[in-house]
């Protein structure tokens, strides 16, 4: 009957369509890349602008991410087997990125060559700020942002390692300690000493260069890792613009 007649394919679109998913169908003989208006709007975009060819993808694509975009689907063209399961970053009308899960399999033809190429796309982005800042979490220190003891001391494995490679690195060390501030705690309230500790962090940080390391160690502790100055008259002043800020 007329069932037999819809072929598995439209079925699957029929069924992703229904599902609130964003189809991706990649029909390879036209080169044409088909997606559900879900995606274009999501990134502001007016509609049938992402339905080109792949190559035409690579404009709205992250530049970091265009390589692979290529290479996947090459991929599947040259082994006419297995499944795109990968994140891409588009780039919205406003500039900013979404990223999105992109899940696809290749249909074969009577030929054994890859016809076309479908599946879902996912807006993933929620997901993944979350587990990047579950990451940034893990190594920066929360009240200040300043990367925390692990971070340091893995900073300080790698500027020790340079240091053997390369007999110009000097690494200095330094720890700042802030006197009384338990008593500060006490005194003015835990609101108040975070408040200090930000701004001690914002002061230390302006005497530092982009390649030097501040860390907050402990409750009062502060770490540095100068790699910016190594003559000793010059590390023996910041030590003491650092007392003073």
């Amino acid at each position: 009957g007329i069932q037999g007649s819809t072929s598995e394919l439209e079925r699957r679109a029929l069924a992703l369509a229904g599902s609130g998913l964003i189809v991706w169908d990649w029909d390879v003989d036209t080169d044409r890349i088909y997606t559900s208006p879900e995606a274009e709007e999501a990134l502001g975009l007016k509609r049938h602008s992402l339905e080109t060819e792949a190559a035409g993808w690579l404009e709205v694509l992250h530049p970091a991410d265009r390589d692979r975009f290529r290479a996947t689907l090459d991929g599947i063209i040259d082994q006419r087997r297995g499944r795109i399961d990968q994140d891409f970053r588009l780039r919205a009308i406003d500039g900013h990125y979404l990223t999105f899960n992109l899940k696809a399999r290749p249909v074969v033809g009577a030929d054994g060559e890859v016809v076309r190429c479908v599946g879902t796309l996912t807006d993933v982005t929620a997901e993944r700020i979350a587990a990047e800042r579950l990451l940034h979490d893990a190594v920066r220190d929360n009240l200040t942002g300043l990367p925390n003891r692990e971070l340091f001391l893995d900073r300080l494995g790698q500027a020790l390692t340079m240091a053997r490679l390369d007999d110009k690195v000097k690494p200095t060390v330094m720890v700042i300690d802030l006197d009384r501030f338990k008593q500060l705690n006490v005194q003015v309230g835990m609101a108040v000493a975070d408040s200090i500790l930000l701004t001690v962090a914002r002061r230390l940080m302006r005497l530092l260069k982009p390649q030097d390391t501040l860390a907050r160690i402990s409750g009062d502790q502060f770490g540095m890792i100068l790699m910016s100055e190594r003559d000793p008259e010059r590390i023996l002043a910041l030590a003491e613009l650092v007392r003073r800020a």
